[in-house]
């Protein structure tokens, strides 16, 4: 590379065809010079090429590597069956020729129940925005006049989830900003549309969410600084919104549902640290709030679910690295800590009541050198099982090291620093 850069700075040695029309040719010694300064430069786009193709030899090679990487995704979701099953809370569903039905696991001798109605989001190729589409299935054995067709589509849609099987709540994202909650109610033959919250603070980010047994829906407004979640009971059929802690400065926290009670993680702790508090659904507000687990100093509470009878917490230990800590609902003294590989940096969890087993949590750890790896935990037994043979990324076990340390700000705040590195052994 030094001879290389040495030639591509050398202006002499690199002759234009013009400046060649210029020169005087019949001097000898000139002529000879100019032969010589053409084989250099000969010489330099030679090297110049033997680079180029050196650097088109290894496009090739990972152009070989990305082929076998998607043949082997291929073939991991190629074999899927078409009646694949996806298990909520009580029911199964599954696709069938005519349809989409449920089971219901509650009874002894269920029958299918074909569903009604589906929604989904999508992007088209002229805007940025989302859209849903609302559909009305096919009724079985319905004559062919009678196929799916669209309800209607709603625009700017962020985020929808269905509350009963006729009634769809959703946000809309206006100028990159969720403020607003609808409900659509098909259980006549006209669909309408109706307000259900609207909020006022200009900060603040509003989206739906089920829990994860699907029997609460939330309305979670968050900035910053503060939350406020109202909730709406989908085993009632009045379905009307209801709050449980209204906001105030410097509260943040997050509502699960657990049996007839609310689990919630919430900066109330010892330095405004996250906490895991319980309360009564009939009695949701913040005087009802009674601790459940208290993280230990220098441990920090990044998210929450809710698995069974159990508490999954993602956590940052003292050390920086990523934990999952378990505690059981039924007797919060009894927590467990589940080590993670030494280089996961984030953690995201499958979406709640699509994961194939209700009982086990899904979830899928990376880092930035490190390609998703997907991973499964069983609290009732601290089972933890990893999709990939040793638990290490693809192509990276071996190679990479991850070092965590401390800097030190200018204010003398310690910030956490990991830092990824690979040895080249012969190099």
């Amino acid at each position: 590379m030094a001879v290389l850069s040495s030639l591509l700075c050398s202006p002499a040695r690199f002759i234009s065809p013009f400046r060649l029309r210029l020169w005087d040719f019949s001097p000898c010694k000139r002529r000879t010079w100019l032969f010589l300064s053409v084989q250099r430069c000969y010489t330099s786009f030679k090297l110049i090429r033997s680079s180029s193709q050196l650097g088109l030899e290894r496009y090739k090679d990972l152009q070989k590597y990305f082929n076998r990487r998607l043949k082997a995704a291929y073939h991991r979701f190629s074999n899927i069956p078409d009646h694949s099953l996806v298990c909520g809370h009580n029911h199964v569903y599954f696709i069938e020729g005519d349809g989409i039905y449920r089971v219901d696991q509650r009874q002894s001798d269920p029958e299918p129940e074909q569903e009604k109605h589906l929604a989904a989001t999508l992007k088209t190729t002229d805007t940025e925005e989302p859209r849903c589409v609302v559909v009305r299935l096919r009724k079985r054995n319905s004559p062919p006049p009678d196929p799916q067709h669209i309800v209607l589509t709603l625009d700017k849609v962020f985020s929808f989830e269905w509350a009963t099987d006729d009634v769809l709540f959703y946000t809309t994202l206006e100028a990159l900003r969720c403020s607003k909650v609808f409900r659509l109610d098909l259980t006549s033959k006209e669909s309408r549309i109706t307000s259900v919250f609207e909020e006022t603070h200009p900060d603040v980010f509003v989206e739906v969410a089920l829990s994860r047994d699907r029997q609460i829906l939330s309305i979670n407004g968050n900035s910053r600084s503060s939350s406020e979640v109202l909730l709406i009971d989908g085993t009632t059929s009045h379905l009307e919104p209801f709050l449980v802690q209204p906001r105030q400065p410097d509260l943040l926290y997050h509502v699960e549902h657990w049996r007839e009670s609310l689990v919630i993680l919430a900066n109330t702790g010892p330095g405004q640290e996250y906490q895991v508090l319980q309360s009564p659904l009939s009695k949701p507000s913040m005087a009802s709030w009674v601790p459940l687990f208290t993280p230990d100093s220098g441990t920090v509470i990044k998210d929450m679910d809710v698995i069974g009878d159990h508490c999954v917490l993602v956590a940052r230990s003292a050390a920086g690295g990523l934990v999952l800590i378990v505690v059981s609902l039924t007797n919060p003294k009894e927590a467990y800590t589940v080590q993670l590989p030494s280089w996961a940096c984030a953690i995201q969890t499958k979406k709640p009541g699509m994961a194939d087993r209700g009982s086990v949590l899904e979830f899928l750890i990376s880092s930035p050198v490190h390609t998703p790896v997907p991973y499964s935990l069983s609290p009732e037994d601290g089972l933890l099982l990893s999709g990939s043979k040793d638990g290490s990324s693809p192509g990276a076990q071996g190679r990479i090291t991850t070092t965590r340390l401390e800097a030190c700000n200018q204010d003398g705040t310690l910030v956490p620093v990991t830092l990824f590195h690979s040895y080249l052994w012969g190099v």
